[in-house]
């Protein structure tokens, strides 16, 4: 992906956060694959945290993967000796050497079928964190019925507000419940 102004001189800024998301995710990969060399040092008992969005294949939002690219990443972390653990796995002290938790935002369908495809064949949970205002309610969001499909295969859900709001002091003061809502 090059940065060079385009041949209408127009900023892109989606290019430039792309990079930086990805750039992000590959020092990570990169310390993985170090660290199973002898360049790093994995300190047992620690947990990375990876945090997931849209899995649509959109090269414009900074946060997306394809599918492909996930599939990729998870077997990567895999072959590096990383294990997947649950919320509730760390909050019961059960970690051991090299973890990481996958916490996926928002409730975008594609996290269900990201879940069903990738996840799920290689027995891997993940925190689901979806705000409840859209699902079953928009096109893009996940229904009732996978939100709770992704419970009883032993996925964790957790809230990430009622609608997604942001909680700044405007919300407070104009719209106190929503405000509510959202805490």
């Amino acid at each position: 992906m090059s940065l060079e102004p385009s041949a209408n001189l127009e900023f892109q800024p989606y290019k430039l956060m792309r990079l930086i998301m990805r750039s992000l995710l590959t020092t990570f990969l990169l310390g993985v694959i170090l660290s199973s060399v002898g360049y790093a040092k994995e300190t047992t008992g620690n947990v990375t945290i990876l945090c997931y969005h849209t899995f649509l294949g959109k090269p414009k939002i900074v946060t997306d993967f394809s599918i492909a690219e996930f599939a990729d990443q998870i077997d990567t972390l895999r072959k590096k000796g990383y294990q997947f653990v649950t919320f509730d796995q760390m909050k019961k002290g059960q970690i051991n050497g090299k973890s990481v938790l996958l916490v996926i935002d928002d409730g975008n369908i594609s996290a269900y079928s990201a879940y069903e495809q990738v996840l799920k064949p290689r027995h891997i949970k993940a925190m689901f964190a979806i705000y409840p205002g859209i699902v079953n309610r928009v096109k893009f969001a996940m229904t009732w019925d996978q939100v709770r499909q992704l419970v009883a295969d032993g996925n964790e859900i957790a809230s990430h507000g009622y609608f997604h709001e942001f909680l700044n002091k405007d919300l407070q003061t104009t719209r106190p419940k929503d405000f509510v809502n959202e805490a």
